[in-house]
């Protein structure tokens, strides 16, 4: 199991992101430029890989980290 944090830009991208990665526990802050935090079996790579194909799913896949790497700035891949 692996914890990662990330932002999303509104809840309607957090559920978007709800139905294509499988998480085993999720806590959110806001309710716009949202703060996500959970657990997943996927690794890193699995997940960038399901957000992308997430439609404006453009800030989840630039902010995902391991939790203990978040840094909430959105970088390039």
């Amino acid at each position: 199991m692996n914890r990662y944090k990330m932002r999303a830009e509104c809840q309607v991208d957090v559920g978007r992101f709800l139905r294509k990665v499988p998480v085993l526990a999720l806590s959110a802050e806001g309710s716009l430029d949202m703060v996500i935090d959970f657990t997943s079996n996927l690794t890193l790579d699995e997940i960038r890989k399901k957000i992308s194909k997430i439609v404006d799913g453009h800030v989840m896949l630039e902010t995902v980290a391991l939790y203990e790497e978040y840094t909430g700035f959105r970088g390039t891949l």
